[in-house]
This record gives C-alpha cells, structure tokens and sequence, in this order.
C-alpha cells in the first residue's frame, strides 16, 4: 500500500496535528495527502487500459465528434489495490471517522464481488480517513487548512445531536462546492471548444494540426487524428 501523506511536508503534520489534535489511536484527526496516492484494497473485476483511457471522446475523422470504447489489455478477477478518489487529483485534507461510521463488520464484510471476493476489502476495524476538503493543486497554507477544520467541527455543532447527520450534512456542502468548480471548468472547456478547438478544426496545416492536438489534450479530449494527419 502506498503511504498517502509520504510527500506532506512535516510543517503540514506537524500543525494539522496540533491544531486538530489526535484520534483514540494517537494518530492526527486530520491529514493533508495526495489524492493520487490514497489507496484501498478492493475485490472484484479489474480492468488494465494500459496507458489509454476506457472512453475516448473527440473529433472523428470527418469533424465530428464521436465516442470510441477501448478494450482493456487484460482482466483481473480478485483483489487489487485501487485509488479511493479515482477522479480526483491534487492535496485533499482527510478525516479519520471510527470504525461504526463505515457500517457493522458483518455488513461490511457481507459484501461480495464477482468470485465471491469482498468487495470493499479488510474492513477499518480501527477507522479509517475520508476526504472532506479539496482538491488543491498545490500544498494549501496553514491558515486555509485551520479554516477548513474551524468549519467542519462549526458544522458539527450545528447538529449535535446525530452524528451521522452532522457528517453528512458537511460532506453534502463539500459535494456542491466540487460541483460548483467542475460547471465551472466545464463552462470554461465548453467555450474552448466552441472558440479555440473548432476554428482549429478549419485548418490542416501541420503547425495548426499540432496546435490543435495540445489544445485538445489541454482541455482533457483525445483526438482521433494525430498531428499531422488529414481532416
């Protein structure tokens, strides 16, 4: 397993742990770590893209676009270490939550994948962290994080009286603040495609069809047609 917060500076540790103190196991409550980097064991179905994505979606070859499947290089059925955030990247700040707030044991443990393989791996007999902040694309400063902790534990007394609903109703403010950033730079990619990507598109000479290639890897679309192909 990948230790999540092997790149968090010790300056970071070392405020978060005094400034949010410490969990019944005498590990920090909170913790900053990269998203690429926190792992899980899970059981199940694998797949390996290699290098490649499972969808591809971007321009065909008469200038339309088109979405393509791609089939993975090989399966695996049974345990494997995944990303817990998949579609996230950056700094997160994380929680630790007790064992209880991931359900029972024997509920946990209930859940089976293809094979008979549990599906969400060991269960956190010791808890375990959730994300509840970010993602940054760079290390947040001290006080930004003393913030984002000073509005979690605010939340948390503003519904004293059921845990659980304390945290939901906190990760539910989370949920619509990512939402808010992702319209946002979908607002922002749609607009690159409609001014920038398809002006492009009028055009074959190599220099524009390279141009166009790193503005469509920019905004996160594959193109069908390599640099200097034809349109």
């Amino acid at each position: 397993m990948i230790n999540p917060d092997l790149y968090t500076p010790q300056y970071v540790k070392d405020e978060l742990l005094r400034y949010g103190g410490k969990n019944v196991h005498g590990r920090p409550l909170w913790r900053l770590v990269q998203a690429e980097k926190r792992t899980v064991i899970r059981g199940g179905v694998f797949h390996d893209f290699g290098d490649r994505m499972p969808d591809q979606t971007g321009f065909a070859p008469d200038g339309r676009f088109a979405h393509q499947q791609v089939k993975p290089v090989s399966t695996h059925v049974g345990m494997a270490e995944c990303r817990l955030y998949p579609k996230t990247k950056g700094w997160i700040l994380e929680h630790w939550f007790p064992p209880q707030m991931f359900g029972t044991k024997e509920w946990w443990t209930s859940q089976k994948g293809e094979g008979g393989y549990p599906l969400l791996g060991p269960y956190p007999a010791e808890g375990d962290y959730w994300m509840l902040s970010g993602p940054w694309p760079a290390i947040p400063s001290l006080e930004e994080l003393r913030h984002k902790i000073r509005g979690y534990e605010y939340a948390m007394d503003q519904n004293a009286g059921d845990p659980t609903a304390r945290i939901n109703a906190f990760v539910a403010e989370c949920e619509q603040a990512k939402e808010k950033e992702w319209d946002e730079w979908e607002n922002q990619r749609q607009y690159a495609i409609k001014h920038i990507v398809r002006p492009l598109m009028n055009t074959v000479s190599l220099t524009a069809q390279r141009e166009r290639q790193r503005v469509l890897e920019r905004w996160g679309i594959r193109s069908f047609i390599p640099a200097g192909g034809n349109l």
